[in-house]
This record gives C-alpha cells, sequence and structure tokens, in this order.
C-alpha cells in the first residue's frame, strides 16, 4: 500500500509522525493478521456519510480462537447488505477490511483509531463517505461458527467454509452455495447462516470440464449431509451462472439430490439448457430462480422467460428484480432530489428469498 493510495489523507497532521512506518508494515500483512499489543475488540456503532446522506453502521471486532482479529459489519434497517470482514488487516492504529476484494461491488474500510474512535472512509460503487464509529461495549458474539474445509472431487481439491448456527436447535436446514467467477455469495451465506441455516460456500466452479461444477456440487452435498446438526432431509444447492446447468444435470442424479434448488443469474438460451430444469420439474423438486433485471451477464428476459416454461408447476418461482445488478443489489446513486441514495439489496428480495426457503420447511 503506498502513502497516496490511503484515503484519510485530513488526518495526516495529527500522525505523520508514525503513519509512513505503518504503512510499509501494512503491505505485506496476511488476512486477520495482529499487531503487537492488545487488538481492538468491541461493538462501534455510528454514521458513514456521503453528500449529507447518512447511514447507520455497526462494526463488531472481536478475536478469534486463533488469536487473530475478525469483524462484522452491519447496516441498520439493510438485512442482507451485511458481511463478515475479508481481507481484514490491523496495524495499530490503522484497521482495513473488505467485503470481497476484486468484485465489482466490492465495499472497502479504511480507518484510524483514536481512543474508543474509529475515523476513516468506506468506499464503494464511486462514493468515498466519511466513517466515525464510537465503541459501545464488548462485541456481539457472531450467530455462527466458522470452519474452512477442503473437499476432495475426483481428483481435485476445493476450498470451502463451513458456517454453522451457533444456537438450540439440534438439526439445521442447510444449503450448498456454489459459486461463479462473477457473483458474491458470502453475503448469501452470512445472511442465512443468521437465519438458522447451515451453509456451505466453495470456491467459484471452473467452467471446464464440463463436469466439473457438477462434481464439486455432489462432493459438497455429501460433506454437508455427513455434518452433525444437518438436517439431511433438508440439504439444498444454489448455484449461479454458466455453471448452473452443469452442476444441476449432475447433482440430480441418483438418492442424493438436493430437497431444493436456487439458481441465479443462469442463462437458458436454448432447448438443450432448459433439459437440466425440466428435470428437476419432473423429480418435483421445488426451484427458485432469481434474476437482476439490469445484469449484463445474461440476456434476463430471454433465460427467464425459457425457465419459466422449463419448470411450470407450483414448486417453481421465477424472480426477476428490476433495476437490479448481477448480485441481486441496487446500486448506489443520487436520486431525483439530489439526494444520495446507498447501495442496497433489491427491493423485496431478502423478504423473498427468505419466505420461499422456510417454506421449503
Amino acid at each position: 500500500m503506498r502513502l497516496s493510495q490511503f484515503p484519510c489523507l485530513p488526518l495526516l497532521p495529527r500522525v505523520a509522525g508514525w503513519l509512513l512506518p505503518c504503512l510499509l508494515v501494512v503491505e505485506g500483512c496476511s488476512s486477520g493478521e495482529r499487531s503487537a499489543g492488545p487488538l481492538p475488540t468491541g461493538h462501534y456503532e455510528g454514521p458513514v456519510t456521503y453528500q449529507g446522506t447518512e447511514q447507520r453502521v455497526v462494526l463488531d471486532l472481536r478475536e478469534d480462537a486463533t488469536g487473530r482479529l475478525e469483524g462484522d459489519l452491519q447496516f441498520a434497517n439493510k438485512e442482507g447488505l451485511g458481511f463478515p470482514a475479508a481481507n481484514l488487516r490491523y496495524n495499530a492504529p490503522m484497521l482495513h477490511f473488505e467485503r470481497q476484494a476484486g468484485a465489482p461491488d466490492n465495499m472497502i474500510v479504511e480507518a484510524i483509531r483514536e481512543g474508543d474512535f474509529w475515523r476513516g472512509t468506506l468506499t464503494t460503487d464511486s462514493a468515498q463517505a466519511e466513517l466515525l464509529l464510537v465503541r459501545r461495549g464488548k462485541a456481539d458474539p457472531r450467530p455462527y461458527g466458522t470452519q474452512g474445509l477442503t473437499i476432495r472431487y475426483g481428483t481435485q481439491n476445493m476450498r470451502s467454509t463451513l458456517r454453522l448456527p451457533d444456537d438450540t436447535v439440534r438439526r439445521h436446514p442447510a444449503v450448498v452455495l456454489l459459486p461463479d467467477s462473477a457473483t458474491n455469495l458470502n453475503q448469501v451465506a452470512d445472511l442465512l447462516a443468521r437465519q438458522g441455516f447451515a451453509t456451505l460456500i466453495t470456491q467459484p466452479a471452473p467452467t471446464t470440464p464440463d463436469s466439473a461444477a457438477g462434481q464439486m456440487a455432489q462432493a459438497a452435498l455429501a460433506t454437508l449431509r455427513a455434518t452433525p446438526s444437518v438436517d439431511t432431509t433438508h440439504v439444498g444447492l444454489w448455484v449461479t451462472g454458466k455453471n448452473a446447468p452443469r452442476a444441476l444435470a449432475l447433482a440430480t442424479r441418483g438418492k442424493a439430490s438436493p430437497a431444493f434448488v436456487v439458481v441465479q443469474a443462469v442463462p437458458v438460451s436454448s432447448a438443450e439448457a432448459q433439459q437440466p430444469f425440466r428435470a428437476l420439474a419432473r423429480q418435483r423438486i421445488p426451484v427458485l430462480a432469481l434474476y437482476g433485471g439490469n445484469d449484463t451477464t445474461v440476456d434476463v428476459r430471454e433465460s427467464s422467460r425459457r425457465l419459466r416454461s422449463a419448470l411450470g408447476g407450483r414448486a417453481a418461482t421465477v424472480r426477476v428484480y428490476p433495476n437490479a445488478n448481477h448480485n441481486l443489489a441496487l446500486p448506489g446513486g443520487t436520486r431525483a432530489d439530489g439526494k444520495w441514495e446507498w447501495s442496497r439489496p433489491a427491493t423485496g428480495y431478502v423478504e423473498d428469498l427468505l419466505a420461499w426457503l422456510r417454506a421449503r420447511l
């Protein structure tokens, strides 16, 4: 990280004596690496402000079992927009974390600690907002546990993250999430785990060979079914993009078929592409299909039409959210009245999703 890249330049006069050495240390840090001295754990609240518009946020920073710092950022009254901190680095007094590095809709937080305060910036879309958070006590516990797994499929190894709700329920419904390279499902995995679903999210599935996505889905489904506290009768599959037809064609064979399926931004441009979905309809596997109306990676109108035709029946639901992007979010921008509108989940998307999933239980 170069000095010119750090966005909190208005703070330089009061920290000039130590800022440059800290920046040089940050460059080599790994995610969650701790600095010498105590970690800045706690429950922090306050506004992010851009063009006079405020959005209240909550940041929980806690020490995990390995002594590293972990965090969660939540937005008041915007369920589904919060996220677990990725690429988190703390080199006192500087904090950096992101929603998903490299993603088109990434959020980046960079702040400097001043006692019980964090002061810095939140960057998203084309906006760089001012951030000011104050400590309000101990961090709230994360409502689920996290475990990194390596799953074998074919001759390959697949990285995955298992999230198990930390509650009193003996058996949890569960979802395997199989993204493609264009889709961020980390927020979905976090949202569902907070709602009582065990989730297993994999690394993005490759587009070649044709069988790879299906093999990955099969292996992940088997892993979830073998996980204690998972209800094996309610294990579903969420798959995105071009991988969906290939994954479904293999993952729905035999007795190990998912109990329900969610597909996101899947291109269905031919009769051949419809076949895996016709098979789902014959097996009476419930399907929820999700599209963003402004998604430029897929012909939304044609794909949603063909998908409705292939699925039919009352167990299938195809939703197109106007003005939403590939990740089912409405991007931030200036409204007609001149006020800033923050990036947010598509209207009705989170409510529709949770209602549909709960109806499958």
